[in-house]
């Protein structure tokens, strides 16, 4: 001990330890349990969401080889009355997957294209061409479908299976 220098006597500065990361405040924990719950409740949605669009897809894909059959087919192949028959049958399938069968089931003629309008909010198929769709099938002497008449019956059709309800 030195009386004339009473800092010698001073111990050194003792630092604390450092601020560790683990384990993590409690809001941390919250933030996360909370962040893995959205994503799996998001992920659950996607799923069912998906899911439930299947019959989408697979009408969408079946008019698709519809058209190209329609454009690469020659008149003796695929006549106009075969395309609007395999269309309605596309559209009634479709409309089966998701509604009630007694309430679809025996729609015909006007009330069909009707309840085809009403599903989407959709004014397309009450017209001459929907009247063609329904009436040409059981004629004696259908007319002849055009083509351009076709693509317009098809980009209707694809609007509807994505918009109806």
């Amino acid at each position: 001990m030195n009386p004339a220098d009473p800092l010698a006597e001073l111990r050194g500065i003792h630092l604390p330890n450092e601020i560790s990361n683990w384990p993590p405040a409690i809001g941390w924990w919250i933030l996360s349990l909370l962040a893995v719950v959205t994503f799996i409740g998001m992920a659950y949605w996607f799923m069912r969401w998906y899911k439930s669009n299947a019959y989408r897809r697979a009408a969408l894909k079946e008019l698709k080889n519809l058209e190209r059959q329609f454009q690469q087919s020659s008149a003796s192949e695929l006549s106009g009355t075969d395309f609007q028959k395999t269309l309605v049958e596309l559209l009634k399938r479709t409309t089966l997957t998701v509604s009630p069968r007694t309430k679809v089931a025996r729609l015909s003629g006007n009330d069909w294209l009707t309840f085809l309008d009403e599903s989407a909010s959709m004014q397309d198929f009450n017209t001459t061409l929907g009247q063609h769709l329904v009436n040409d099938r059981f004629s004696a002497e259908p007319a002849n479908l055009d083509v351009a008449s076709a693509e317009l019956l098809i980009r209707i059709s694809r609007e509807w299976i994505k918009k109806h309800r």
